[in-house]
């Protein structure tokens, strides 16, 4: 095995032509800062590799790092000596409803008060340049190794704009069939495959004389004319 002396030199005196040099053996610091290093490393490919935004928060609330991930969906410019905290985000964020959503709700402002994890919550965030993205974000306490205690929070989260547009646009659409098939004004009957009646409407029931919980479940072949049973019974083969 290889020893790691730190060596320091100095003359004697100038009357004497020698020096003394004084050597330390600091193997054991040197592996020591080697782990570090490989583990800092480590620390910093896990987090550009993640597929989502990961940041750690102080307990003061000051985001001491993000992944680039992150900074991009947070629009920011992030270097270590941004002093950035999850209040700047005041007025910043909303609900999926379109409401405020107060810092203090953050998952990682609730991690930071109680200690315990935060299950994911949907975030919508303004960037600065006046586009809202939309996350799910969610916390979990940082501890201390030897002592437990907590000393900040990490938070995670994966950008869910996407989906986020894309359920909206859904509902959208099922609002306007809805309000389209209420209130058309001819009837419309919407069945399963087996012939049984599960959604009508007020048009339907109006020609028909049934209400719509009479018609419920129904066979249309057992409300057709008995004249237009044979002919209808081909519809349904």
């Amino acid at each position: 095995s290889r020893n790691c002396i730190a060596w320091t030199f100095a003359p004697v005196s100038d009357e004497v032509d020698f020096i003394v040099g004084s050597g330390i053996d600091v193997t054991a610091q040197r592996s020591a800062e080697q782990s570090k290093r490989r583990i800092e490393e480590l620390h910093h490919r896990v987090l550009e590799v993640v597929p989502g935004g990961v940041a750690q928060v102080s307990m003061e609330g000051r985001v001491e790092v993000a992944n680039v991930l992150a900074q991009e969906f947070l629009g920011l410019v992030f270097d270590k000596t941004t002093r950035l905290y999850v209040s700047n985000f005041g007025r910043k964020t909303i609900r999926e409803d379109g409401s405020e959503f107060p810092v203090d709700d953050y998952p990682v402002s609730r991690c930071l008060g109680t200690g315990e994890p935060q299950p994911p919550a949907m975030v919508g965030v303004i960037r600065p340049d006046g586009q809202t993205f939309w996350g799910l974000f969610a916390a979990t306490p940082l501890r201390d190794s030897e002592s437990s205690r907590q000393v900040g929070a990490v938070v995670a989260f994966l950008d869910a704009t996407d989906r986020k547009h894309a359920v909206d646009a859904l509902r959208k659409s099922e609002e306007r069939f809805r309000a389209a098939f209420e209130d058309a004004p001819v009837g419309i009957v919407l069945g399963d495959l087996s012939g049984h009646i599960r959604q009508v409407n007020a048009a339907y029931c109006r020609i028909t004389g049934w209400s719509e919980a009479e018609l419920h479940g129904k066979h249309f072949l057992s409300i057709t004319h008995p004249d237009d049973r044979e002919e209808g019974a081909q519809w349904n083969e």
